[in-house]
């Protein structure tokens, strides 16, 4: 499959058409799901980026599963794989610089990946990244008191309660992240978070348990 170049208007179109004729449950596992195989293929050229040896990494369904493939799959489903191009803002994206024993589960992969497809992406991790291939900018967004803002297609504030900005409780994490939403939001825009954004106008995108795309 060919990842195309980013288009608003045909992702606008195609959920119009889901508000009309009911959003899709979409099958995002296993080899036959769409785009399964190219999300793995960027997965594999971002490794050189995300790990020190890249040629002893097996990539599996476990590291597919952190790296995003659900959440991936459902964005190139909606976007009809037109991407490129496309402008992402990464809320506590990772960073290559780990000290718990889970590392692997808090590495860049989506920015990375989205990379890989040709979307221009801003990670913002208090961590730094010198492996970075995206802009990666090492800002703790709990503390600090600057509220990031810009012109994005794509916000993602994904698993952050799960510890990966700094050390905060979950509900001051999660206040000061849909704080830096306000200033980032702007009409026909995607989201990627399992944060309650209702209260900006985002609607699920898809059907499915632990759904975590949405658009406004």
């Amino acid at each position: 499959m060919t990842i195309r170049s980013y288009d608003k208007n045909k992702i606008k179109k195609r959920i119009s058409e889901y508000e009309v004729e009911s959003r899709p449950k979409l099958f995002i596992s296993g080899d036959s799901a769409p785009y399964y195989g190219v999300i793995k293929k960027a997965l594999e050229d971002s490794l050189l980026y995300l790990v020190e040896n890249p040629e002893d990494v097996m990539i599996d369904y476990d590291l597919l599963m952190n790296s995003g493939v659900h959440v991936l799959t459902e964005l190139l489903y909606v976007t009809d794989g037109s991407v490129s191009g496309m402008k992402v803002i990464d809320l506590g994206c990772g960073s290559t610089k780990q000290s718990t024993y889970f590392s692997d589960r808090w590495l860049p992969y989506m920015s990375e990946i989205l990379t890989r497809f040709g979307a221009i992406v801003t990670g913002i991790d208090y961590r730094p990244n010198n492996k970075a291939s995206y802009d990666h900018q090492t800002i703790d967004l709990i503390r600090s008191d600057r509220i990031i803002s810009g012109d994005f297609d794509l916000i993602i504030a994904k698993s952050l309660i799960d510890g990966l900005i700094g050390k905060s409780s979950n509900q001051t994490m999660e206040d000061k992240i849909l704080e830096h939403f306000s200033g980032l939001l702007r009409s026909d825009q995607l989201t990627i978070t399992d944060l309650d954004v209702t209260q900006y106008g985002f609607k699920h995108v898809f059907f499915r348990e632990f759904n975590t795309l949405w658009y406004r």
